[in-house]
């Protein structure tokens, strides 16, 4: 148990630092930190699991292979998810694959009603946020799903905070005029 302390106990770019001098303890905390936001941002991506799960292990090999490309002055999480969309983009370039719609959700409330609404609300969010700009999906879901900062989330995507400011207003205006709209329909005028 002492063995796993060491580790916790050490910052990202002491670990990549120690990681890239062969100490595999290192590395295993590395994956450790960081494994589920790395599969959940490339499982957002791509929306297959196995795909997610091989980008998952790439991002790590890469890391391993070239951890001395690190600059200790950002975060780890940020080079790691910065790699992760570039994988996730040369999995689209091989594959040429579309992305599905929506992935499998979860239904917590067990009346057929509450079932039904509660899936038709999620698909029509789904829908809506579907319709966004991609850039602007992206900086939503690091910001508000990954809960990066502002920072964080525009050097992941390679764009200044003021460009990833704007494009979550643009998101958030856009979502939230679609979704009234959406909602409004059907129903008669008075």
């Amino acid at each position: 148990m002492i063995f796993f302390k060491r580790y916790k106990a050490k910052t990202d770019a002491d670990l990549v630092a120690m990681a890239s001098k062969g100490d595999q303890g290192a590395f295993n905390e590395i994956i450790n930190r960081h494994h589920t936001a790395v599969y959940k941002f490339a499982l957002y991506l791509v929306k297959d699991p196995l795909g997610a799960e091989d980008i998952t292990q790439e991002v790590f090999f890469k890391l391993h292979q070239k951890g001395e490309n690190f600059k200790p002055d950002s975060a780890l999480k940020t080079f790691l998810l910065t790699i992760t969309r570039n994988l996730c983009a040369d999995f689209f370039r091989k594959n040429r694959l579309v992305m599905a719609d929506e992935s499998p959700e979860e239904v917590y409330d067990k009346t057929p009603f509450k079932q039904l609404h509660i899936a038709e609300l999620r698909k029509q969010i789904g829908e809506i946020y579907s319709s966004l700009p991609e850039k602007q999906q992206v900086a939503l879901y690091l910001h508000h799903e990954q809960g990066m900062s502002y920072k964080e989330a525009a050097d992941a995507m390679g764009i200044t905070t003021s460009s990833l400011n704007s494009l979550l207003s643009r998101g958030r205006k856009e979502f939230k005029d679609k979704f009234s709209n959406s909602c409004m329909e059907g129903i008669p005028e008075l």
